[in-house]
């Protein structure tokens, strides 16, 4: 059984590769991939390997310890070098040795090679070098073709050049590996490696702005994480996937998804002790509520999240959730409430000194008391607003303007 398992995890392996060599991979716009990686001879990465430090080609033998050292040693003196230049300005410099480093890389064995080629990309993608990032990704394509042409695959090699795909923003040829891989862990049962899979598949769909594929996933993880917890207390993944999640379902609209794991979030916070942190969630909550136009429930969560805040000294979280609160009431049609809650406002941001939020009070006050035509209210409260303004020279034109308007 286990060899069968094997069997279709290459099988699986090499198709999606000879798939993905016909796939034009596009680099943040500045590499267009068209070809494969045998496609460009001219690739400096392709050539034959020769160095003084390796044996010529037509000596086929394997390196001694003391090669191996030396060239070790070289790649760390290279490195140094190269980095050195690039500070200085010199790039074409730095690449040249760089693209011998990754040569002697190659002498090391495959996985030293791929591993290399992901942090020197990185470096070109990072530096806007297209010529030599797409002679790295060619180099990436040809090892993972050869690769899957002689069946040669392990879990850390994958690991490896699906990382450095990730790395010179390759993602797309990233995640058909780590799909594949995922699957190999799951016909083991191996639960460590398919969380990690799951994990690296769901950030380079959320990099992808793929948000469908992304929430799928982290749910994923999050019913992987609440089965642990039959057997554990707790689990300091599920505090960062119910993060993901709430994210995810804002970019998708979707407010409902989005307050479910929101008031999960809230019970791990209750949990962990993290109470400080709720006042803001609840906030969010409201305003999702708000979203959906459900105004009774979004009142409650802002009034809990004041409430909480207050009592936590969160000053700040605190007029938020009564900013919110006084939107609330004006969109619906509720002056009365609305006045109530900016002069509770008012008070707070003069005890906080918050004069940029007491003059955004003033003026929202202001306009409240002009809807119901209550104008001398409305008057005594752009000239409160001016005053402030005026200590600031901030939006003093505004409030002179409103004030001419009620004279």
């Amino acid at each position: 059984m286990k060899l069968k398992s094997q069997n279709n995890f290459k099988f699986n392996i090499v198709s999606i590769i000879w798939f993905n060599l016909i796939v034009n991979i596009f680099n943040l716009g500045l590499i267009n991939l068209s070809a494969t990686a045998q496609s460009n001879p001219s690739n400096s990465l392709e050539t034959p390997l020769e160095d003084p430090l390796i044996p010529p080609p037509n000596i086929q033998r394997d390196l001694s310890a003391f090669e191996i050292r030396r060239i070790e040693q070289e790649i760390v003196r290279i490195n140094q070098q190269a980095t050195t230049e690039l500070n200085l300005g010199n790039q074409e410099l730095a690449f040249q040795l760089w693209f011998r480093e990754i040569k002697l890389q190659r002498a090391l064995g495959r996985k030293s090679e791929v591993i290399a080629l992901g942090r020197i990309g990185n470096i070109a993608w990072e530096q806007n070098r297209g010529t030599e990032l797409r002679e790295i990704a060619q180099r990436l394509i040809a090892i993972e073709e050869a690769a899957a042409t002689e069946d040669n695959f392990n879990n850390d090699f994958l690991d490896a050049i699906a990382l450095s795909y990730q790395q010179i923003k390759y993602l797309d040829r990233a995640v058909s590996i780590y799909q594949i891989t995922l699957q190999e862990a799951r016909q083991q049962n191996d639960l460590v490696r398919e969380k990690n899979n799951l994990e690296q598949l769901g950030k380079l769909y959320f990099a992808r702005f793929d948000y469908l594929s992304a929430a799928s996933i982290y749910e994923e993880l999050l019913t992987l994480v609440k089965n642990d917890l039959a057997t554990k207390e707790n689990d300091p993944l599920l505090e960062p996937y119910l993060i993901n999640l709430v994210e995810i379902y804002h970019y998708l609209n979707e407010p409902e998804s989005a307050i479910r794991n929101q008031q999960q979030l809230i019970d791990q916070y209750l949990t962990e002790g993290k109470i400080s942190a709720i006042p803001r969630l609840k906030i969010a909550v409201g305003n999702n509520y708000q979203n959906l136009q459900q105004s009774q429930l979004a009142s409650q969560y802002y009034q809990e999240a004041y409430t909480l805040a207050q009592s936590l000294r969160q000053v700040a979280v605190a007029a938020d959730a009564l900013t919110e609160l006084g939107r609330l009431y004006q969109q619906n049609n509720q002056p009365e409430l609305a006045i109530a809650i900016y002069l509770q406002l008012i008070n707070l941001e003069q005890k906080s000194n918050n004069f940029y939020g007491l003059i955004n009070a003033y003026d929202n006050l202001g306009n409240l008391y002009l809807a119901i035509e209550a104008y001398p209210q409305a008057l005594a409260s752009f000239e409160a607003g001016l005053a402030v303004a005026e200590s600031l020279d901030y939006r003093t034109n505004y409030f002179v303007d409103k004030i001419q308007q009620l004279q």
